[in-house]
Order: C-alpha cells, then structure tokens, then sequence
C-alpha cells in the first residue's frame, strides 16, 4: 500500500470501534478529534496496529498517538508511507 484513503482510514477506525459505525455514517468527521468521540489510547493502540498490517509497513505508534484528527493522522501516514 502505498497511500491510505480517508475510506480506508475509516474502516481500520470501525474495526476497532465499530459502535463508531452510526456517528460516521452521519457526515465526514475527518476534523473531529479523537478525543471528541472518545477514541482512546487502547483504540489507539489496536489502530496503529491495523494500519501497520495494512500498509505492510511499522508506523511509529507517535504518529498515532500523536494525531488530533483523522485528517491529520492520513496526512502523517501517508507522508511516513511516502517518505516525505
């Protein structure tokens, strides 16, 4: 893989919290928080790990950590991915 989608990104999301399901299904929430919907560090933990099998790559668990947002964990994916 080389780039991940924001679909893709949501459906690794949904696997870990799929009572998630109905508030995506709602609108884009590419800019709400991880925090706002609850989204914590063992969520975080099973995501960075799905990520990782699905690049078929190790992401640094930060760049999880660290990412307010789905928008801006895609985007530091994507560039860790990439190499830019």
């Amino acid at each position: 893989m080389n780039q991940l989608t924001y679909t893709d990104l949501k459906a690794l999301i949904l696997a870990c919290r799929s009572d998630l399901e109905e508030l995506f299904e709602s609108g884009d929430l590419s800019d709400t928080t991880f925090d706002e919907i609850d989204f914590d560090s063992l969520s975080r933990t099973e995501l960075a790990e799905k990520i990782n099998d699905s690049s078929g790559k190790e992401i640094p668990d930060d760049i999880v950590f660290e990412a307010a947002t789905p928008r801006v964990l895609l985007e530091k994916v994507n560039a860790y991915l990439t190499g830019t």
